[in-house]
């Protein structure tokens, strides 16, 4: 292989480990967060997030 093409490759598995950690860390994030609500004429009324549909690799 060329010099450029291993540049490339070791680039891409980098990457591929960046976002395997940061999966990691969300799910752990998400597992760990408590849902945040308030209670408005006695009904729970939970603030808007972002559904977390991550799933460990």
């Amino acid at each position: 292989m060329s010099e450029i093409s291993d540049a490339i490759q070791t680039k891409c598995l980098a990457f591929g480990d960046r976002i395997i950690k940061l999966n990691d860390y969300l799910l752990k994030e998400a597992a760990n967060k408590k849902p945040s609500f308030k209670i408005v004429k006695g009904k729970r009324v939970y603030e808007k997030s972002v559904p977390v549909y991550l799933q460990s690799v």
